[in-house]
């Protein structure tokens, strides 16, 4: 190959390898937001959750204060009607007064049962609430710890993305116009547009060109393309070592 295209083809095959990192990078930058959007997503899950648990919470406790409140206001009133026995004159009303305040007692016994059960269940609804509440706080120190690293990794992106296009820059006027066209419109089907000729096969789709191929490149005059993806060929060392031992 003679010196200008073999120049055009080290350009290429440069800017196809800055290619393939731009690519990378991009990928990269798809994975972290796909993360990103995942563990925000659990974040919010999870502070849903625990807003939701605590509240239940407090509702339960607001209530079952209220109830426990009643209850002794009650009991208290019954424990006074009790010493207001003494003070009825008629045997008659006072054994219908111990009556009523025996089925009062009854009641509030009762009253006092099902306060202790909701007791209970205050208690669960206690600790799954402190229960999401640790999912939450670890979701967020997992969240802010990733979203600290990802602001780091996005601005190294940056910079790389920023030099390696700065380098493409410089060699896409080395190339000629109509060269250039043809390896972007590779580009858009192959992310290799330019690839080694390997075992007499193309280092893309793999095809078998024959062993005629690497004395093509070796001696050719213009850039040469498989003849079945359209990939851009090159000869490397040790296929070009093989045909000049022969």
């Amino acid at each position: 190959m003679d010196g200008q295209h073999e120049t055009e083809l080290k350009n290429l095959l440069a800017i196809s390898k800055f290619d393939a990192l731009l690519a990378g990078i991009s990928a990269q930058k798809k994975e972290l937001e796909a993360q990103y959007k995942e563990k925000k997503q659990l974040l919010d899950t999870t502070s849903y959750n625990h807003g939701k648990k605590l509240s239940e919470f407090e509702n339960r406790r607001d209530t079952y204060q209220k109830e426990e409140k009643r209850l002794k206001e009650q009991q208290q009133k019954l424990v006074d009607r009790r010493k207001a026995l003494t003070t009825l004159g008629s045997y008659k009303l006072q054994m219908v007064a111990e009556q009523e305040i025996d089925a009062s007692s009854r009641q509030l016994s009762a009253q006092e049962e099902a306060l202790l059960k909701n007791l209970d269940s205050l208690e669960v609804l206690e600790k799954e609430a402190a229960t999401a509440r640790e999912a939450y706080e670890k979701a967020k120190a997992d969240f802010d710890a990733f979203a600290k690293e990802c602001k780091e990794t996005l601005a190294n992106m940056k910079v790389r993305v920023a030099q390696y296009n700065g380098e493409k820059n410089k060699l896409t006027p080395l190339i000629e116009p109509r060269t250039l066209d043809t390896y972007k419109r590779i580009a858009q089907r192959h992310i290799d547009p330019v690839v080694p000729l390997k075992n007499n096969s193309c280092g893309g789709c793999h095809l078998e060109l024959g062993p005629q191929m690497a004395v093509d490149l070796a001696c050719a005059s213009s850039l040469i393309r498989c003849r079945s993806c359209g990939r851009f060929l090159y000869l490397d060392d040790s296929e070009e070592g093989e045909e000049v031992k022969e």
